[in-house]
């Protein structure tokens, strides 16, 4: 499964700040199954993408987890604004295959508005984040 942003490390504060915020619109999921161990492979693998190389294989990345943000109500997209900088700017998308981003979510991200991008993918029906560290430990 892949996400439509990457947070190379989430922080546990990240976690607890938007569970906070997005309560019941928040899942978290993980993928921990073969091939997506953690080895010298996968761990190659994810350093390649991490350094924005575009020949990476997917199917070689190590396990990872997800949060997925679903239609939001807006109070909480407006307490967002304020708290969760600290996730949105560090959203990435890395040429490993991410979900594609709605149009103005899209085009938000290419001008460099990464909380207007995922927020405007989450109203329309889900930002999925992707991340492979939780405060420097691998998932």
């Amino acid at each position: 499964m892949s996400g439509h942003f990457v947070v190379w490390d989430l922080k546990v504060q990240d976690q607890v700040s938007l569970q906070t915020i997005f309560g019941a619109a928040m899942q978290q999921g993980f993928v921990n199954a073969d091939p997506h161990v953690w080895n010298t492979e996968t761990q190659s693998e994810l350093q390649k993408a991490m350094s924005g190389d575009t020949g990476i294989t997917r199917e070689k990345m190590p396990s990872h987890a997800y949060i997925h943000i679903k239609n939001p109500p807006d109070d909480a997209c407006g307490k967002a604004r304020m708290v969760i900088d600290t996730v949105t700017d560090r959203l990435v998308r890395p040429p490993v295959g991410l979900k594609q981003l709605v149009p103005d979510a899209q085009q938000a991200f290419d001008r460099g508005d990464k909380m207007e991008a995922f927020l405007i993918q989450a109203q329309h029906s889900t930002a999925t984040i992707e991340y492979y560290y939780v405060s420097g430990q691998h998932v």
